[in-house]
């Protein structure tokens, strides 16, 4: 499924097959985990069937969504895996994703759910009119502009039929919110005598001082999830059940952004059923388990060991997890050349606040998050990271992996950035850290964000995976760099160059598969300082097809 030819044009066969992947618009879903910045097990599968044989160690040292780990269901082999993650989710989300469930322990896990269900399914039923049938609450949109959240439209289950109520519905309408705002208010007095959560301030992410983690939940879900919480605090499974709908139990936008949890729209939030995200993600879970039953080979079911040693000795298939920050693994741990492969997404400067968003998921299932240990850049009251910081922190983290890794192989690292600043200090840690660059990989995306869409001409979308080698420690340096030069008339140059050999492209792949590479060859890539210079270049110079976003000439 996943053949690459293995010859001279190995590297364009392998650029244009993760190419084809990337554009694939995926709707099976093949594990349970909610994670930010997921990746594709398949593009893990290619990128492992081209660079490691059937025997190999791969190591992931920001194991995240575990796609890494999942890649290698996808093909028959015998390989050893290592999974380190400075967060406890993702460690228990790829636990129970690689889990070999038997029937009965689903059954538990849904008996728990129903009882939960039972006992608390008065706080979603109202009684309308004269109507002696319950209506079931499922969503209401909400106006929070005058502070106390207003129902725009409630949405109703109603004799087996859905009902969605307006103003259009007069009295019917006003009676239901009406009754909405009193619930509400009556469960959030009864709420502030219950554990609550101080935020730490942060302004990036919307976190403003003062605010409580129950300012982003309706108080009758973050009632709910106090009660859920003791179950999920004594049994694993139904945390991780809860953990992968936790984002949309909260109040989010129309579009249910998972990418910005702290931000709650003035207009148009929406509050839904707790009940009702649960028993779908049951219904996704045997959906997901028959479907693994279907894809997975056999000859590769990979054993979860307890440490290195073990790993090493397993004659089968076998994956070691480990919840430690990078910074914190040492030769005794995992012993140093002994991966053949590093294979990762490592946190890209301030874009995701991993273990910052991760304290909702804490309070409410009791699996940890560490912010002290976090190798991210980020404007928080405590636990600050400024640039400085998160690039020694990561370079920190690095040196260790390379450490980890056998001399003259790869390390295949995903990385994107719109700051060609960030690109250029990114790749000088990796410089330092034995990590050489050798080429990278545009991965263009099916769908485009608001922005994207918006903004067309020069817009930096999709992703990109840099392929970088282990050189021995003597050859490392830090980079001998370019003072002065001619940034902007560089990159228009290398666009010309691009389009005069390959023909019209996108600007995001001309960027990853040409400017980049040209800049950092020309040691000119740190001058850079401005931080949307070549998007303004690609407007100012360049004319772009708006349905194709292709670059087609001079402007």
């Amino acid at each position: 499924m996943f053949e690459v030819n293995q010859s001279a044009d190995a590297e364009t066969a392998l650029i244009n097959l993760i190419a084809k992947i990337s554009k694939q618009s995926t709707t099976r879903k093949k594990d349970i985990a909610f994670y930010w910045s997921k990746k594709s097990p398949e593009i893990a599968a290619a990128i492992y069937n081209h660079f490691v044989d059937s025997n190999s160690l791969i190591f992931d040292p920001f194991l995240g969504s575990g796609s890494s780990l999942s890649g290698l269901k996808l093909f028959p082999n015998r390989m050893k895996f290592i999974g380190v993650d400075v967060n406890q989710l993702p460690i228990e989300l790829t636990k129970f994703n690689m889990a070999d469930f038997k029937p009965g322990e689903l059954n538990e896990i849904i008996s728990k759910i129903e009882k939960y269900i039972s006992e608390n399914e008065e706080m979603y039923k109202y009684y309308l009119g004269d109507d002696p049938e319950p209506w079931i609450f499922k969503k209401a949109i909400l106006n929070r502009e005058g502070g106390n959240p207003e129902p725009t439209q409630i949405n109703f289950e109603h004799n087996s039929a859905n009902v969605n109520l307006t103003k259009e519905d007069g009295l019917l309408f006003e009676e239901a919110k009406n009754k909405y705002i009193a619930k509400q208010t009556e469960i959030k007095y009864i709420n502030e005598k219950l554990p609550d959560l101080d935020l730490n301030v942060n302004s990036r992410i919307a976190i403003k001082a003062g605010m409580k983690l129950s300012d982003i939940f309706s108080p009758v879900n973050f009632n709910l999830l106090l009660k859920y919480k003791k179950i999920a605090t004594k049994d694993i499974r139904c945390a991780i059940l809860l953990s992968s709908c936790l984002h949309l139990c909260r109040l989010t936008d129309t579009r249910s952004q998972s990418q910005f949890p702290f931000w709650i729209p003035k207009i148009d939030a929406v509050d839904r059923n707790v009940f009702d995200l649960l028993t779908k993600k049951i219904i996704e879970i045997k959906k997901i388990i028959r479907l693994q039953n279907q894809t997975s080979f056999e000859s590769n079911k990979s054993i979860m060991v307890e440490n290195f040693n073990d790993l090493k000795n397993s004659k089968n298939a076998a994956h070691l997890l480990l919840h430690l920050p990078i910074q914190k693994i040492d030769s005794n741990t995992i012993e140093d050349e002994s991966v053949d492969l590093v294979f990762t997404d490592p946190p890209y400067f301030d874009q995701v606040a991993y273990s910052e968003y991760l304290i909702i998921w804490d309070f409410f299932t009791g699996i940890k998050s560490n912010q002290e240990d976090e190798i991210v850049q980020s404007n928080r009251q405590i636990y600050n990271r400024n640039r400085e910081k998160y690039l020694n922190m990561m370079f920190d983290g690095f040196s260790i992996v390379s450490k980890k890794l056998k001399l003259n192989k790869h390390a295949v690292i995903y990385f994107k950035d719109s700051k060609l600043k960030n690109i250029a200090d990114f790749l000088q840690i990796m410089e330092m850290a034995n990590l050489e660059y050798l080429y990278q990989i545009h991965l263009p995306k099916s769908k485009f964000t608001y922005k994207q869409n918006t903004s067309q001409e020069g817009t930096v979308e999709g992703d990109s995976i840099y392929i970088f080698k282990k050189i021995p420690e003597n050859a490392s340096r830090e980079v001998k760099l370019n003072k002065y030069s001619d940034i902007d008339s560089i990159i228009v140059s290398l666009v010309d160059e691009y389009l005069e050999k390959f023909g019209s492209d996108t600007p995001s792949k001309i960027l990853d598969n040409f400017v980049i590479p040209g800049l950092w060859k020309r040691k000119v890539l740190h001058l850079i300082t401005e931080d949307n210079i070549y998007q303004e270049l690609i407007k100012g110079h360049f004319r772009v097809d708006k349905e194709s976003r292709k670059i087609i000439g001079r402007a």
